[in-house]
């Protein structure tokens, strides 16, 4: 907390270092000025702003956080400028991390590393395998330089089950959904890719305030495919 004195104007200036952030990923702040009045009336007014960790974003595409041991895992993510530009043919390196506390201390222990280029659309796809011995819960991290040597970085947890695994996160089958592209495109035809845990049927229905096209689609276990018109 700090102690603000207003100018003549009735204008106050908040200044904050930004390198107090620590890691590389954008966040939000939100500064809160506060004073009472003469009835000890408490107001309060507040303003959010956004410290961008570096000169563009990167997001991961939604998609199943669950993943079979030793089965291969997909994860789609997109990097674009704080102006929405896409970023195409860039690098990036992706690491699989398990977080080990002990004595009250975590530690990070990269378990696989690799690289990925992004596409034309600014999209980068990351297939790989893991091994895990049981449950596992473990962070996929991916992230970047800008041209000012900034580190740029985004993570999300992967839960690893073996086979046998029917804790009450495994009961019921969980579809990962992937598509390839950002924006679809009226009068050509799209694919999406949807992993299934089991041979199932899913119901399917493009829906915009109203209900369209719905259809059984049969799945097998393992990688599927779906296309359909725009």
């Amino acid at each position: 907390n700090k102690e603000l004195v207003l100018d003549g104007t009735g204008s106050g200036t908040i200044t904050f270092d930004t390198r107090t952030l620590s890691g590389g990923i954008s966040q939000e702040l939100t500064f809160v000025a506060e004073v009472n009045d003469e009835k000890d009336n408490r107001i309060l007014g507040a303003k959010s702003s956004i410290v961008h960790a570096g000169e563009f974003n990167i997001f991961f595409r939604p998609g199943s956080n669950e993943v079979r041991a030793n089965d291969p895992f997909k994860a789609v993510f997109y990097a674009e400028t704080k102006d929405g530009v896409k970023l195409a043919d860039k690098q990036f390196e992706y690491n699989l991390i398990e977080t080990l506390y002990t004595n009250g201390r975590s530690e990070n222990i990269t378990l696989k590393s690799g690289s990925v280029m992004t596409d034309a659309e600014g999209l980068g796809e990351i297939t790989d395998t893991y091994s895990s011995p049981g449950y596992k819960f473990l962070y996929l991290e991916v992230k970047g330089k800008d041209s000012k040597d900034n580190s740029v970085q985004v993570e999300k947890y992967l839960r690893f089950v073996d086979e046998q695994q029917t804790d009450i996160w495994t009961k019921n089958p969980v579809l990962s959904i992937i598509s390839n592209v950002s924006n679809l495109t009226p009068g050509q035809k799209a694919t999406l890719e949807i992993s299934s845990p089991a041979e199932l049927n899913a119901f399917v229905t493009f829906e915009r305030g109203r209900v369209y096209q719905p259809q059984w689609l049969n799945l097998k276990k393992g990688l599927n495919t779906f296309s359909f018109d725009v």
